[in-house]
């Protein structure tokens, strides 16, 4: 029972986590810094110095933007594995068992549904 408790929490925590980074929109800022600098390239009306000049700041933009990604990714993860490490910890549930529960496919099942239905409502909300 403990371990279903664990596992909840994991869940919860990542998609909270997930919510609250706001990792989406950092995502779409990547890209969309990706596909102004294809318009760049494409431009036939800016010479090369110019196209260089867009590029290397895109690149800069890019870099940033790619190390806030990376950052986001490993506080979700670290957020999300938490409650495991203190189960852990407190010899409550060992990360072995956590993990093989999380496998299990009517978990996966399950969790997937649970965590779709709010994605898929909120986005039809839009």
């Amino acid at each position: 029972m403990i371990i279903a408790f664990v596992y909840v929490l994991v869940v919860l925590l990542f998609c909270l986590s997930f919510y609250f980074t706001r990792i989406v929109y950092t995502c779409r800022q990547v890209l969309s810094i990706a596909r102004k600098s294809m318009g760049v390239l494409s431009d036939g009306n800016l010479d090369d110095l110019a196209k260089e000049k867009a590029i290397k700041k895109a690149a800069l933009k890019m870099v940033k933007q790619c190390s806030v990604l990376f950052i986001k990714i490993f506080i979700i993860l670290g957020v999300a594995v938490l409650p495991m490490w203190l189960a852990d910890f407190m010899k409550l549930a060992t990360l072995t068992e956590t993990s093989q529960f999380a496998m299990r496919w009517d978990v996966l099942v399950i969790t997937t549904l649970i965590v779709l239905v709010p994605v898929i409502v909120m986005r039809n909300k839009t």
